[in-house]
């Protein structure tokens, strides 16, 4: 970044009118030292002593340079980044001003022999330029800095304007400390002096150096000095105090501070508008600002209006006349410096951006590469601009969905930055961190994991611990390891986030709230379902104190909260969480919009759980509307929606209507995914079900071998989905009273689940839960007993005491030990069972009905009328509410009640057989 002109002079007027500072003990950055005579070196250490220099001053406040500009802010993980034209102009550099003559070069190539040193003066060009690297443009600047201390002009203006030249190249190649360091001395030369807008804008470069760091807190008391002095000197309706009220909003945002961030972006807007005008483009910047933060609340209506509004005034930009202005210099770069020069390239670049915002992605494209194959003709092979180039290009394919082509860029641009930057540079980092999330959405997570963990390498060397950045790849990096499964250190990769997040931005930012509910997501699938619930609650708190009630992320983490209490069997609680997600969805959305499919899936899916089949059924039936209007009748979620319906009518005995919709949903997923894929093979298993409960076995038992093909073949014998299979068959084995082979069967399926997802997974705990069933009717009940212990082992590790598989469970084996005589026992295990089942499902559920008709056959067999009569009746009438009178479980429970009658009239204790007919549960 060359000293510009405007500097140079400022710099001047503020050395003829004298001025006054303090110096203070600061750590000059090692490349300014590099190749320095030992005169020099010694030199700028003695600059920053701890004595105060006054000097008169005159100066009138009127000659005070504005203020630094607002900054363009680099977002540093973001993979869409927008291209930034380039400068069509070169600034005029110090050079301009500073030619040495003969005798000063003379005398200086003298003084160095004397100092005996290695350094070279002969340097045949002093002006930097774009086409520098950091080490050329550093030993120019050196030069320059060498020659003015020489003369032992210690407070000159040049050597003041040196010095803020070297640190704008610093910032340039994200060497922040050494910019910080420099821009430092700046501050030392204002402070003080009668030039209090030279102090605001010292103040107003640190802050930028500051927020780019990470640290935001010292940032934000830098703006805050800054504005004092503006508002001082300047007023608050000058075009530096606006560039202060923006910068200052940029840093508060990051902070999470919403509504002081809006207020200081419509102080900067108000002055924008009155000195600018509406179509300058910081005051476009503003509105786009003031977009994000209206988003971020949630107020997604205002930041619509507030959006169009930039539009309409990107739209007055006139891209059109932009490029036809861009063509007629196109045209004169091509006539008088020809193809391949640099400003060519340059054009292009700036013809690409325009076009890019037309959203002409490919001409975009084109004309990137126009710029990048004169680049490559006439700069070093490892120049910056061609990987800037590389990069634009791969932001725009990225955009596109082109991940191998983004992919190509990106690494193309990383060789360049790795051998100009070096490896542990922030924009190398950030170029290993778009790698790492392209290979990931690729499905390439090995590698992608790789890459992450190099990116955070780099950020902690380059920003420190606490930096925001840091944060963000860790946060990748954990979403990554949890797709992995690799829970606990995706657990341990979130929480070192969230540590980051909650010093730099604290607790009410959507950062840590993001992070609260992310990891707890990790922590639900460990099954540390207390921990997650915590997690869950604190993103929820978070949320509903800094978002807008209506705002999509408070309905995710009420429907987090809903999963994770239905996954603990509290399936009342879970509904209130997902009624609570399905209100601000409506609000916000409307009662039709796409996105209440799933809200309504979700609370259809309570309600099966519960029983209550008619309203499950109604909330899949409004899915089901809602998928027909928005994606017609051929969409892969449509056919999902048509499938629950059909399980619903499934269980409600509607085999016909069930048929109908199952035969849909295999049409759908044949046509648009074949038919050896996934979601294809499970709907040919629900239909096999369908048969199955027909009383169609063959049938069944032939889809089902077909299925299992079709996954041998695609997913092979070791999948999880092979294992559902498996045990598909070996219940309909069983049902046709082949024990031993459905026996077989689930061996075969266990064997797969223990190795494929463990020994404490729910479906592991299902397989030895129908193994059970087997051994049970088979008259093993010992055998039976013991597989019954292993799944209430696993459901109380993975699932909590009062989940409603547990009670079932409980239940179950209530049951097998009143088969064995042990009714005591066998009470016990009922009540326990009783107890969570009419907490959680409520006494009109299927499965409670099931535990009364125990109880109520276990009592009779003690003898105890009274008690069986009682738990008797409560089975009667709940299975008559649930399936009429004809049903077998009706009838069976109409059995018990006329036997304990008859009992209770010929005052016997006559016992009877307990009834085997009951449900014996079955997971697939």
């Amino acid at each position: 970044d060359p000293v510009s002109l405007r500097n140079l002079q400022r710099a001047t007027r503020n050395h003829q009118a004298g001025s006054s500072y303090t110096t203070m003990k600061l750590r000059i950055p090692e490349e300014v030292f590099t190749n320095l005579s030992a005169v020099t070196q010694q030199k700028v250490l003695e600059m920053p002593s701890n004595e105060t220099q006054t000097v008169s001053s005159s100066a009138s406040l009127q000659n005070s340079v504005k203020g630094t500009s607002e900054m363009e802010a680099e977002k540093e993980n973001n993979l869409s980044l927008g291209a930034v034209p380039e400068s069509d102009q070169e600034a005029p550099t110090m050079k301009e001003s500073m030619q040495p003559n003969s005798k000063s070069t003379n005398d200086l190539q003298s003084k160095r022999s004397k100092d005996n040193t290695n350094f070279s003066p002969e340097l045949p060009n002093l002006v930097v330029t774009d086409e520098d690297t950091f080490d050329q443009a550093m030993d120019k600047y050196k030069f320059q800095l060498e020659q003015q201390l020489m003369k032992d002009e210690l407070d000159h203006p040049v050597t003041v304007e040196i010095f803020l030249a070297m640190g704008r190249l610093f910032r340039k190649h994200g060497r922040l400390d050494g910019t910080l360091a420099l821009h430092q001395k700046d501050l030392e030369r204002a402070v003080g002096s009668d030039h209090a807008a030279d102090t605001a804008n010292a103040y107003h470069k640190m802050a930028l150096v500051l927020q780019d760091q990470g640290e935001l807190e010292k940032a934000i008391a830098m703006y805050q000095k800054t504005l004092d002095i503006q508002l001082k000197v300047l007023g608050p309706d000058h075009e530096s105090t606006a560039d202060t009220y923006n910068n200052m909003g940029t840093a508060l945002e990051k902070q999470g501070k919403l509504m002081i961030a809006m207020a200081l972006y419509k102080k900067a807007l108000d002055v924008r508008l009155k000195i600018l005008g509406p179509d300058d483009k910081r005051t476009e910047e503003t509105y786009n600002n003031m977009t994000n933060v209206l988003h971020n609340q949630g107020k997604l209506g205002k930041a619509m209006a507030m959006f169009q509004k930039a539009v309409k005034r990107d739209k007055k930009r006139k891209l059109k006349e932009a490029m036809k202005l861009y063509y007629d210099a196109l045209e004169i770069r091509l006539e008088i410096l020809g193809r391949n020069h640099v400003d060519t390239a340059k054009v292009y670049n700036n013809m690409a951006v325009v076009v890019e915002k037309q959203g002409k992605l490919e001409e975009a494209i084109a004309m990137h590469k126009n710029a990048l194959d004169i680049r490559l003709k006439v700069l070093q092979p490892d120049h910056a601009d061609i990987a800037r180039t590389y990069n634009a290009m791969a932001n725009i394919q990225l955009g596109q969905g082109k991940l191998e082509n983004a992919l190509t860029m990106y690494q193309n641009a990383l060789e360049i930055e790795l051998k100009t930057l070096g490896k542990d540079h922030r924009k190398t980092g950030n170029t290993y961190t778009k790698i790492a999330r392209i290979l990931d959405t690729q499905g390439n997570r090995e590698e992608a994991l790789k890459m992450y963990q190099i990116a955070v390498d780099i950020q902690l060397k380059t920003l420190g611990p606490d930096h925001q950045a840091t944060a963000a790849t860790y946060s990748s990096m954990a979403g990554l390891l949890k797709g992995l499964e690799k829970l606990d250190e995706a657990v341990e990769t979130y929480q070192k986030a969230l540590d980051i997040y909650l010093k730099t931005v604290g607790l009410e930012h959507t950062d840590t709230a993001n992070t609260y509910d992310n990891m707890a997501n990790a922590l639900r699938k460990q099954s540390e379902l207390e921990r997650a619930l915590i997690s869950y609650q604190n993103a929820l708190n978070i949320r509903l104190k800094i978002l807008e009630p209506e705002h999509s992320d408070t309905a995710e983490t009420y429907y987090n909260i809903a999963t994770l209490l239905r996954s603990q069997g509290k399936l009342e609680e879970a509904g209130v969480m997902h009624q609570e997600a399905l209100d601000i969805q409506v609000k916000a959305l409307g009662a039709e919009h796409g996105d209440l499919a799933q809200g309504y899936t979700k609370l259809a899916s309570i309600r099966f759980d519960q029983g209550k089949l008619e309203e499950a059924l109604a909330f899949y039936q409004k899915t089901l509307d809602i998928r027909l209007k928005n994606l017609g009748s051929d969409h892969l979620d449509t056919a999902k929606a048509f499938n629950n319906v059909a399980v619903v009518l499934q269980n409600q005995g509607k085999l016909g209507e069930a048929t109908d919709l199952y035969r849909k949903v295999l049409d759908i997923r044949s046509k648009a995914l074949g038919p050896d894929h996934r979601l294809t093979a499970m709907t040919y298993t629900n239909i096999a079900s369908l048969l199955q409960y027909q009383g169609q076995l063959e049938d069944a038992m032939v889809v089902h071998e077909e299925v299992l093909s079709i996954r041998l073949k695609t997913l092979g014998p070791d999948h999880a989905d092979t294992a559902q299979t498996y045990s598909s068959m070996a219940f309909v084995r069983d049902s046709q009273g082949n024990s031993e082979e459905a026996l077989a069967l689930y061996h075969k399926a266990l064997d797969i689940r223990l190795k494929a997802l463990g020994q404490y997974h729910p479906l592991t705990a299902n397989t030895y839960k129908n193994m059970a069933n087997v051994l049970h009717r088979q008259g093993k009940l010992e055998e039976a007993m013991t597989h019954y212990q292993k799944v209430l082992d696993i459901r109380l590790k993975a699932l909590q005491p009062d989940h409603f598989d547990t009670a079932n469970t409980y239940s179950e084996m209530g049951y097998t030990l009143a088969k064995q005589g042990k009714f005591e026992e066998a009470l016990e295990m009922c009540q326990k069972a009783l107890q969570i089942q009419l907490r959680v499902c409520g006494k009109d559920h299927e499965d409670t009905a099931h535990t009364y008709q125990s109880l109520g056959e276990i009592f009779y067999r003690q003898g105890k009328l009274e008690e069986a009569t009682m738990y008797g009746q409560n089975a009667l009438d709940a299975f008559l509410a649930l399936f009429g009178r004809e049903h077998p479980y009706t009838i069976e429970a109409d059995e018990l009640m006329q036997s304990i009658e008859s009992e209770s009239k010929e005052n016997g204790l006559k016992q009877i057989k307990v009834h085997t007919s009951r449900k014996q549960y079955i997971h697939a």
